[in-house]
């Protein structure tokens, strides 16, 4: 990624929401995403697809995450590696024989006095303004948790996942085409490209027989994403006139595309 490209930088609350932003980088920009502000200089100079991690309170507020690595599964060996003697005797193998029917919620049952996790709101906060980053903090909270080695393997990760959405939330910088953008723009805001899914656009294209040196005339309602999908088809080799209904024409989702080299 250069300066003046376009990015959909993607970061994933859950498996139903997404928080999306559409950035044109340039030296000294920034964009807010996942309640903090992404410099732009630290996205320059790294490919297309790279995943970062945010540092909300560390000296360097983006850092790339290594591709392959799943942080979340690096946590929880860390965690399982051996027992809290040392010996590991009582330690039994992640995922094995295990169940969460021995987990007391002590907070709920002492009415917030006793709770399972040591570590404070002002605690946490400390280690932040120490320059901790985020997974830092992560690893601090699971060796002060009572009942993290008791859960099951599937209660790990959703807990791991809850922590790292409010620690070291991640985000994703993906290229701009036809497939991401309709993508985007469904999970973002999909009235304003008619509901069109990604597969729906697809459809179209391979029905319209759309390739380099055609003779196109699109009709779009879509915030221009069809017109932005047929000039990709297109590739700069072929003839498309946009007709539009109205004073005058919304394509804003085509200057978003990145035009073809």
């Amino acid at each position: 990624m250069k300066e003046g490209d376009t990015v959909i930088l993607e970061h994933r609350i859950s498996h139903h929401n997404t928080e999306i932003k559409f950035a044109f980088l340039k030296k000294g920009g920034s964009a807010k995403l996942a309640r903090g502000n992404i410099p732009h200089d630290d996205l320059l100079g790294h490919p297309y697809g790279s995943r970062f991690e945010i540092n909300k309170r560390g000296k360097k507020l983006v850092t790339p995450v290594e591709e392959g690595v799943d942080p979340y599964q690096e946590l929880i060996d860390s965690a399982a590696g051996g027992g809290e003697d040392g010996d590991g005797s009582e330690e039994k193998p992640i995922g094995e024989s295990r169940d969460n029917r021995m987990l007391v919620d002590k907070n709920a049952h002492s009415r917030g006095k006793e709770c399972s996790q040591k570590l404070g709101a002002a605690e946490i906060e400390e280690l932040k303004s120490g320059g901790m980053s985020g997974r830092e903090v992560i690893k601090e909270l699971i060796s002060n948790s009572e009942t993290f080695k008791l859960k099951t393997e599937f209660s790990q990760a959703k807990w791991l996942r809850k922590k790292a959405q409010k620690h070291s939330p991640q985000f994703s910088c993906e290229p701009p085409n036809a497939f991401t953008l309709c993508r985007a723009y469904f999970n973002k805001e999909p009235s304003k490209t008619c509901y069109m899914r990604d597969d729906a656009l697809a459809r179209m294209l391979t029905l319209s027989n759309v390739q380099p040196g055609s003779r196109a005339l699109v009709v779009d309602s879509m915030n221009g994403m069809l017109l932005g999908a047929v000039a990709e088809r297109v590739g700069g080799l072929g003839t498309i006139a946009a007709g539009f209904n109205g004073i005058q024409p919304s394509v804003d989702a085509v200057r978003w595309l990145t035009p073809p080299p």
